[in-house]
């Protein structure tokens, strides 16, 4: 959401309540429709939505991310697992990554029966057949940040090289900020395929 600050320091946990804010203003505007809550990744975000949730509201949580293991110091990881344990009785479907990353999220919520993973493209982009590949152009999306950690010089520069060497593909980034963007952008051959 736009209106959200940015998830660092105490900003995170200010989120809760600008979210509280926006959704009950939100759900009481709408007396129609079903309205589904999807939170990814984000415990405080989850707690937020969990506070909202009515009967019309269904809440789907991703977790791909283990905040309850590697979250820093010992206390994010705390009020990660306690978040987990206040959350699960709202929580309707649990979404993962992966059949592990199911299996971990299952363990989490053990209660919560309606579950499933939508794979990475690694987890199935081997199985495609090449021939069908290469006559048809693929859609690559990337959203999500695009700071260092993130490597995603990495990716371009891969990219560059497949362009050189004839691949049919066409791939977005999505969630970059500008002078991310910027450092990106100069790397060889990428502003060429802007």
């Amino acid at each position: 959401l736009p209106i959200l600050y940015s998830r660092k320091n105490i900003y995170r946990f200010l989120n809760f309540f600008k979210i509280i804010k926006f959704l009950k203003k939100t759900i009481k505007k709408d007396n129609k429709h079903k309205i589904i809550l999807f939170v990814r990744n984000e415990p405080i975000y989850l707690i937020a939505c969990s506070f909202v949730k009515q009967k019309k509201v269904k809440l789907i949580f991703q977790s791909s991310f283990p905040h309850e293991v590697v979250s820093g110091y010992f206390i994010k990881k705390m009020i990660a697992k306690i978040i987990f344990k206040i959350c699960e009785n709202k929580i309707d479907s649990l979404l993962a990554v992966s059949p592990k990353g199911l299996k971990r999220v299952s363990t989490l919520f053990p209660k919560i029966k309606n579950r499933e993973f939508i794979p990475l493209l690694a987890d199935f982009f081997p199985s495609l057949d090449h021939h069908k590949i290469s006559k048809k152009k693929v859609k690559f999306i990337y959203i999500g940040s695009h700071t260092h950690h993130r490597k995603l010089d990495v990716v371009l520069r891969a990219i560059v090289k497949s362009y050189d060497k004839g691949l049919k593909a066409q791939f977005k980034f999505i969630g970059g900020d500008f002078s991310d963007i910027e450092r990106l952008r100069g790397i060889n051959g990428v502003k060429e395929l802007k």
